[in-house]
């Protein structure tokens, strides 16, 4: 399960490596069969998202899968804030 608990603002920080890597709520969602509902991140890509003190969790109530269906990659998540 990610918990992405910010209590301030600042940054996460994504970083892919050498495959795409889907993110879905559920095992069945990021399944190469079976995938409906995800989001995918690109590989060899980073991402930055502005936290402001009013978002809480990234992922509330609900655990968040990652897999890479073409090939074997790696997620690198950094949560820069004023903790």
């Amino acid at each position: 399960m990610l918990n992405v608990t910010a209590t301030g603002a600042g940054k996460v920080l994504i970083n892919i490596g050498d495959s795409d890597v889907i993110i879905g709520y559920d095992r069945s969602d990021v399944l190469a069969a079976t995938a409906v509902n995800y989001f995918t991140f690109l590989a060899g890509t980073q991402y930055v998202f502005d936290v402001s003190q009013g978002i809480g969790f990234l992922s509330q109530n609900t655990s968040l899968w990652f897999s890479s269906p073409i090939g074997t990659s790696s997620l690198e998540i950094w949560i820069a804030d004023d903790r």
